[in-house]
């Protein structure tokens, strides 16, 4: 008898048998690991490219352009070798580094290609205009014309930042989970000319603007999912106005038995309250399976966003006081894709007047976007707005207005690098 019976091992067949199952099992499983950390580094790989963009945009917004690459900046900026200062058309392109090897080192270590554009020509479209532009061009509706946005005489207001700050927020809060199309803008815009309570005269006000942006994640296939809105609040400007007084030769419809003072937005007057000016950045992207509309040639998409406008004067404190064309402009940025663009629908914007400081008082309006008696005017390039914005300008003078456009590559210049496009619009 073979003492050895009982004692067998595996035959060699059979060891490869049991590793070929194995491998069948187990090679999807590593499969669906790798293809996660793929997606996961990519995630972060478009999220620094987005932090970098943004960080970028903030400080060519804060320094004239003849000073970008002469100053001592966070970023160097190198203009192409093939460009004038300024050619032709005012197309100004620059490399931005933060090293040595004239590329951007993101977060993480990534090897970046960063762009920058300056583009005026994009404001100064004069042959394309009303709702058939399809690049829906600001100045194609005249606000090229108007002279020098200065600081100090407007209240000027961007947002363009804050929906990538809002978009971080939801992919960490949602991670493999997150679809950029659940996330919805809500934006309250307040405007107030209130009395000046420091002040013991009877004439001096001050002009504010407040604005409130949230976004909100609504998943309809996952209505289990609960997560907290991203709120910005901005108490964005306070400025110090004194009225004037009443110029019956100005304002004929006035009487000075019943004012003798006046705030107005008008430039006729010394001492007049600021225009305002709101450059509003849509948050949705171009979706292809959603309603599209074909307008000269080119697909068109409403955005979900939604935005309330409230303009607040306080006419009770001194009735010798009169408001009158109290001017603000809404400015909607274009959001343009590889397929398509998207545009804010005009039934989402909503304008509401008020003739006390408590907003007790809503005024009838005679128009969506013109309050009782014309004392506030809302203009817009928005489509189908009753008050254009051309007729809102009165200035002639040179552009200060370039579309500023930054792309990130990674780690070469080619459209199939490309991470991310930010648009926005620098006021020099």
């Amino acid at each position: 008898m073979d003492k050895r019976k009982g004692n067998e091992g595996f035959s060699l067949v059979e060891v490869l048998i049991s590793i070929a199952i194995l491998a069948i099992i187990t090679l999807p499983i590593l499969s669906i690991f790798t293809n996660a950390a793929k997606t996961n580094s990519k995630a972060r790989r478009t999220e620094n490219a987005n932090t970098a963009a943004n960080n970028i945009i903030e400080e060519i917004k804060n320094v004239s352009v003849s000073n970008l690459e002469i100053e001592d900046l966070n970023y160097s900026y190198q203009k192409e070798s093939n460009q004038s200062f300024e050619d032709e058309q005012g197309v100004l392109k620059f490399l931005v580094s933060n090293n040595d090897n004239n590329s951007y080192t993101g977060i993480d270590g990534e090897d970046f290609i960063i762009e920058a554009i300056l583009d005026p020509s994009y404001y100064n479209d004069n042959f394309t205009n009303g709702e058939s532009n399809s690049k829906n061009n600001v100045n194609s509706y005249g606000l090229s014309s108007y002279a020098s946005l200065d600081k100090e005489k407007n209240i000027i207001y961007t947002d363009d930042a804050i929906n990538e700050e809002a978009a971080t927020y939801f992919l960490e809060s949602t991670g493999d989970l997150y679809d950029r199309s659940c996330i919805k803008k809500t934006s309250v815009i307040d405007v107030s000319i209130t009395k000046d309570r420091t002040s013991s005269d009877f004439v001096s006000y001050i002009q504010k603007l407040d604005v409130t942006i949230s976004y909100s994640y609504i998943d309809e296939a996952r209505p289990d999912l609960n997560i907290a809105d991203y709120i910005r609040e901005f108490n964005y400007e306070t400025k110090l106005i004194t009225a004037s007084n009443l110029d019956t030769k100005l304002e004929p419809d006035l009487s000075e038995d019943d004012y003798d003072y006046i705030i107005s937005s008008s430039s006729d007057y010394e001492n007049n309250a600021n225009k305002i000016y709101i450059f509003y950045s849509i948050f949705d992207d171009y979706y292809a399976d959603e309603n599209v509309s074909i307008v000269d040639g080119q697909k068109k998409q409403y955005a979900k966003d939604e935005i309330t406008i409230n303009y607040s004067y306080d006419t009770s404190f001194n009735k010798k006081v009169a408001f009158l064309n109290l001017d603000l402009l809404f400015i909607e940025q274009e959001k343009q894709g590889d397929e398509g663009y998207v545009v804010l629908s005009n039934d989402k914007v909503t304008c509401n007047y008020y003739s006390d400081a408590n907003k007790s008082s809503r005024e009838n309006q005679s128009q969506k976007e013109v309050s009782k008696d014309l004392v506030v005017s809302i203009f817009s390039n928005v489509e189908n707005w009753a008050l254009s914005i051309e007729n809102g300008i009165k200035s002639p003078g040179k552009n200060y207005i370039y579309r500023l456009i930054v792309k990130v590559y990674y780690r070469s210049r080619e459209e199939e690098n490309l991470l991310t496009t930010i648009v926005s619009t620098k006021i020099e």
